[in-house]
């Protein structure tokens, strides 16, 4: 089920499916990568979006998933997301789920207020959960039950 995975560092991902590559949070990417179908980004911070190795992966026909304060700073076809959302972008169903930190100590390095996101993606019949931050929050045991899916989560430092 994961061998579709390839994780680079961190929350950054790329999935190869049959005929689409779908990269998540890319960051710390090799010189020469596959080109993006599809990239969702969760949030802001360099360690999520780097525009730098988004060059790497881009197309002209790059698909972009962002916040919308990510989503501003993306060209090109861009659709802003927030928490809470179940849409389609390339064939590809996904739900958002709120990112941010509850503990005091960190509440200001992720607030609710910014509408950060973490993805449910549905790819070749199973759900994956790219929580980042949504982890430890409490709207995500509201979340749908997830049989056959997987939880990719990584924690922000």
């Amino acid at each position: 089920m994961l061998e579709k995975f390839t994780w680079y560092k961190q929350s950054a991902y790329k999935w190869k499916g049959e005929g689409v590559t779908v990269y998540i949070d890319p960051w710390g990417l090799r010189d020469k990568e596959e080109p993006a179908d599809v990239v969702f980004i969760t949030h802001a911070h360099a360690d999520h979006f780097e525009p730098e190795d988004i060059a790497k992966i881009r197309k002209g026909t790059t698909q972009f998933v962002a916040p919308r304060d990510v989503a501003e700073k993306l060209g090109g076809n861009v659709k802003a997301i927030r928490p809470g959302e179940s849409l389609d972008v390339a064939g590809i169903k996904f739900e958002t789920v709120p990112a941010y930190n509850t503990a005091p100590q960190r509440l200001q390095a992720h607030p609710k207020s910014n509408n950060w996101v973490g993805y449910i993606l549905n790819l070749d019949g199973h759900r994956y959960w790219f929580s980042v931050t949504a982890i430890r929050i409490p709207i995500s045991r509201k979340s749908r039950p997830m049989s056959r899916s997987s939880a990719l989560a990584a924690t922000l430092t």
